[in-house]
């Protein structure tokens, strides 16, 4: 694959991320957070609890939680798209690292809590947003 394919996938992801983290972000808004709600319900296992109200808790940690991946979404079309097409192996290291880190964070402590379901989402996730830096090395320079 090219760079400038991988460049623009990882854009492609970048904009998926960041429409996801904009139907996260609407769970404190009561009457417009439906989608924030089905996606908590779906990624939780619990979509009988679909019609319930989300708890105030719920409603603070999914904004703190979409505004985090809406940070990452420009952080990957910004910065991490540009160093796929430069070929900058530090920043794509390190990418990755930080990437398996929330990955490694995010699905023991789902599994701990009971929500291991978490676990598919966080693994489609990870693998949309790594392909596009797989497998590139100094060879692609």
């Amino acid at each position: 694959m090219s760079l400038e394919t991988r460049a623009k996938l990882m854009q492609g992801v970048a904009i998926l991320l960041g429409f996801y983290a904009c139907l996260w972000s609407l769970a404190p808004y009561t009457a417009l957070n439906w989608p924030a709600r089905f996606l908590i319900t779906v990624s939780t296992g619990t979509l009988s609890e679909l019609a319930q109200p989300l708890t105030p808790l719920v409603q603070w940690v999914s904004v703190v939680g979409a505004g985090l991946l809406m940070s990452l979404a420009v952080i990957c079309y910004g910065i991490i798209a540009p160093a796929i097409r430069e070929v900058n192996l530090n920043a794509l290291k390190l990418f990755k690292m930080a990437i398996i880190a929330w990955y490694l964070i995010d699905s023991i402590g789902s599994i701990a809590a009971g929500f291991a379901l978490n676990l598919v989402f966080n693994t489609i996730f990870i693998l949309l947003i790594l392909f596009p830096v797989w497998g590139l090395n100094e060879n692609h320079v």
